[in-house]
């Protein structure tokens, strides 16, 4: 072999040995870059779980606190009275009432703001959930709670096919809300009955049947067939009975009211209310003071009526005043609005009850009622605009 020939294979070999120490440079820098990415998603997924587990054992916690507070309600006995020992002052022993008011407090102190908030309101499930009409409690009803922790939750007639279909939306609903709910639906009878116009359980007369009986103990059966079977399918909320009076004409509550005689019509409420407690089923009263006064339908519009302070007072807040005062919690409140000109500050119904009509405003002409009821005063005869 010559020199030249010697000397090319030399280069030759440099290059092929050049080429392969870049070779292995670049697998060395390709393995480091591996193991740096996969170090990396260790470690994200690392802190994901950890985050998540996190998160969990909070909610855990809290979980715990809420189930040691309702456990704590179930427990509430009434104390027996006990024979005086000593005639030394001793401390006041706690009473049920205020033991279960300390429950309460400690319940609403471990709450968010937004939790607090979101409690204040009773919707529909379509108003969480996003979907067009609810039939089912599943994922999105469990993340909407989650998300919206509202104090309860109203049910109409779209939302009612079947009896086991209501009682398992009701259940699962139960089992997925974060705090206790109210479960509402309107079952007074008669016209407004949506779980009997599902075909579940016997319908009750209407209000206007049951008052022409002249019995309140009819009304109390009502409340009783009613009340077991909203408390069997799960509801504890009855947007029932109906307070207002039809004392007129045509009245738009004729059918669903009493009867036009405030004493008349107190008695059949207090009555139905009692049938509904004694079946774990709460009351609302409704609507408001005057609707009933009316021929026209809120739902469709202004409706107005011509009554006198005098003559609210002693008939239609007559009936809405002692289920205040007899304890009555829950109530369709609608507010007055004062002068829409000259003093734009509301006035609601419990305020009215308590307080009377403020000062300036005890000799209102009228009283107009839309979603809301306005109270004012007319100026020259005419009405503000209230629309």
């Amino acid at each position: 072999m010559s020199d030249r020939e010697q000397l090319q294979q030399e280069k030759k070999e440099a290059r092929r040995k050049k080429r392969i120490r870049s070779q292995v440079a670049a697998y060395s820098v390709l393995v480091v870059l591996i193991l740096a990415a996969a170090a990396g998603v260790a470690f994200m997924v690392h802190y994901l779980v950890s985050e998540r587990q996190e998160a969990q054992r909070k909610e855990e916690e809290r979980q715990v606190k809420l189930d040691e507070l309702l456990t704590a309600e179930e427990d509430l006995v009434i104390p027996e009275p006990t024979p005086e020992v000593s005639q030394e002052p001793q401390e006041p022993e706690i009473t049920p009432q205020q033991r279960l008011d300390q429950i309460v407090d400690a319940g609403i102190e471990v709450m968010t703001l937004e939790e607090k908030v979101a409690g204040l309101f009773i919707v529909t499930p379509e108003a969480i959930t996003g979907v067009n009409t609810a039939i089912k409690a599943g994922e999105g009803t469990r993340d909407a709670l989650a998300q919206y922790p509202v104090g309860g939750l109203v049910y109409f007639a779209k939302n009612i096919k079947s009896e086991d279909q209501i009682r398992e939306m009701l259940t699962n609903t139960v089992q997925y809300a974060r705090y206790p709910l109210f479960l509402a639906v309107d079952e007074e009878g008669g016209s407004v009955s949506r779980v009997a116009s599902a075909g579940i359980g016997e319908k009750s007369a209407s209000a206007e049947d049951i008052g022409a009986t002249g019995n309140a103990d009819n009304a109390y059966q009502a409340g009783v067939a009613i009340g077991g079977t909203l408390s069997g399918l799960g509801f504890n909320l009855d947007f029932a009975p109906v307070a207002d009076l039809a004392n007129v004409e045509n009245s738009i509550m004729e059918e669903r009211s009493y009867g036009a005689d405030s004493g008349m019509v107190s008695g059949f409420v207090s009555s139905m209310m009692m049938g509904l407690k004694e079946q774990k089923v709460t009351a609302c009263l409704k609507h408001f003071p005057g609707i009933g006064s009316s021929t026209e339908d809120t739902h469709d519009g202004m409706a107005s009526t011509d009554r006198s302070a005098e003559q609210f007072w002693a008939e239609e807040l007559a009936v809405f005043n002692q289920e205040f005062f007899n304890g009555e919690p829950f109530n369709l409140r609608n507010q007055f609005l004062s002068s829409l000109y000259e003093a734009p500050e509301q006035i609601d119904l419990f305020e009215l009850l308590y307080n009377g009509v403020p000062e300036g405003y005890e000799d209102p002409d009228a009283v107009r009622a839309d979603q809301d009821v306005i109270l004012h005063q007319v100026y020259g005869g005419q009405w503000p605009d209230c629309a």
